[in-house]
């Protein structure tokens, strides 16, 4: 673990390995640093709030609580209005 890179300290999904990797390209190519710099891989209501290329809720949270980095974070007290 000591060798690994993470997006967060809360997060413990590695997105690479620092001793074989430039932790630049593990940044740049990693499949998990590339979903969680895109908004639009967000799901559920934080995939839908108008606030979430700002916010984007906690990844490490919704991990916690779903198993998936792109979850909605489950603590947000924030309800999207509904599309009419």
């Amino acid at each position: 673990m000591r060798d690994r890179s993470f997006p967060s300290g809360f997060l413990p999904v590695s997105a690479g390995n620092v001793r074989t990797e430039r932790l630049a390209d593990i940044y740049r190519h990693s499949p998990l640093f590339q979903a969680l710099r895109n908004a639009d891989n967000i799901t559920g209501k934080c995939g839908r709030c108008a606030f979430r290329t700002l916010c984007g809720g906690s990844r490490a949270r919704a991990y916690a609580v779903t198993g998936d980095p792109l979850a909605s974070d489950p603590l947000c007290p924030y309800q999207p209005r509904a599309i009419v």
